[in-house]
């Protein structure tokens, strides 16, 4: 089942329309629902949606233009990424294109209302070194393949092309922290890939009901304090509007095979209260019926596996970044990690106690 552009967009509408009207109603005022916009990277898509006799419609409409000349460069940094995915598959590789570009074009409107700031490209885990000497061979250097490679399933690629940069996440996982490890047959997404359709990007992606999973965990795996989940739920809305009945038979069948039912739900659950899109009671249902065989508050909590990792990097002391940054250059997964991953898989509660203790002690070193 290739994914089709739909030219019906009216529900689109609606559901951006309805978002509109719950954010702004949580906004003190016009200016901070802006700054919410930004921060969620929903300026796009709500300028595009919002009647022209909003008063903010003319505020909406500048900002979007003045964001559309921010990124003249995007036709270099597509045929970078084109150039990339095609130097992954001449090494005999099976690279899938990840979110971002491949959403743009395949679920949305209008591609230019799903911005990337770089390009998600995954590959089987068996793949990971082949891949990393590829993207060395086309001109890229690593920025973290040696430092938080083990903990987030990813790594970061750059290449300078003229006064740009293009960055690759290079992922041989679908899940950025422990808790989403291992999840999924690589075999299966492979056989189960589809064109990106268009003539922007080039290649293969996940199938509409895998897109559907790894929308769903994507939002659980992105810390609070990033603000991005608005869009990653506006992805898993607009994935869910192109399943048909046997589509949501399969992403059903996907969930539960990687046990990711409950993680699904919630995300739908979500979609409904901000988009005002509900889920077939039918589906709610099954997905409540498959949750309850799965450690699902483990897996809807706050990332505490990733925050653990991200906190300490995220200070703006140079000094201190730099010896953290060392200290995972230098270890195999921390201490931490292992015991943050026990917690999150059913550890005893004495267990919990200790390590909470122990993370809070390594953590103010750091």
């Amino acid at each position: 089942m290739e994914p089709q552009p739909h030219t019906d967009v009216s529900d689109v509408v609606g559901a951006l329309t309805a978002y509109l009207a719950t954010k702004r109603a949580l906004c003190a005022s016009d200016a901070d629902f802006l700054a919410q916009l930004l921060k969620h990277r929903m300026l796009l898509p709500v300028a595009w949606a919002i009647p022209k006799s909003d008063p903010l419609a003319y505020t909406l409409d500048v900002v979007s233009k003045q964001l559309a000349r921010d990124v003249q460069s995007a036709p270099t940094l597509i045929d970078a990424a084109n150039q990339a995915f095609a130097a992954l598959e001449a090494a005999g590789l099976h690279p899938l294109v990840l979110k971002g570009h491949a959403f743009a074009q395949t679920f949305y409107p209008l591609a230019e209302l799903r911005r990337a700031t770089d390009d998600d490209i995954l590959i089987p885990p068996a793949e990971r070194l082949r891949g990393h000497h590829a993207l060395l061979a086309a001109g890229y250097r690593a920025r973290t393949f040696g430092a938080l490679h083990r903990i987030c399933g990813q790594a970061v690629y750059t290449k300078r092309i003229g006064a740009e940069m293009h960055m690759i996440d290079l992922h041989w996982q679908l899940g950025n922290t422990f808790e989403f490890f291992d999840r999924f047959d690589f075999a299966a997404l492979q056989a189960d890939s589809c064109p990106i359709p268009g003539s922007l990007i080039k290649g293969r992606q996940l199938a509409p009901w895998h897109a559907l999973v790894h929308a769903s965990m994507h939002y659980f795996t992105e810390p609070v304090e990033w603000e991005r989940s608005d869009l990653v739920l506006l992805d898993v809305a607009l994935i869910a509007r192109t399943l048909d009945r046997d589509g949501w038979e399969k992403a059903t069948s996907a969930a539960r095979a990687s046990g990711l039912s409950a993680t699904l739900g919630a995300a739908l659950d979500r979609v409904e209260k901000l988009f005002c899109i509900p889920a077939s009671a039918e589906y709610r249902v099954a997905m409540t019926e498959a949750a309850r065989s799965e450690p699902a508050a483990s897996l809807l909590k706050n990332r505490p596996t990733r925050d653990s990792v991200f906190a300490p990097l995220r200070t703006s002391h140079p000094l201190r970044t730099k010896v953290t940054y060392a200290f995972f250059q230098l270890l195999p997964p921390p201490a931490y990690m292992r015991a943050n991953y026990a917690l999150n898989n059913g550890a005893p509660a004495l267990l919990r106690a200790y390590s909470a203790r122990l993370l809070k002690g390594v953590r103010h070193l750091l």
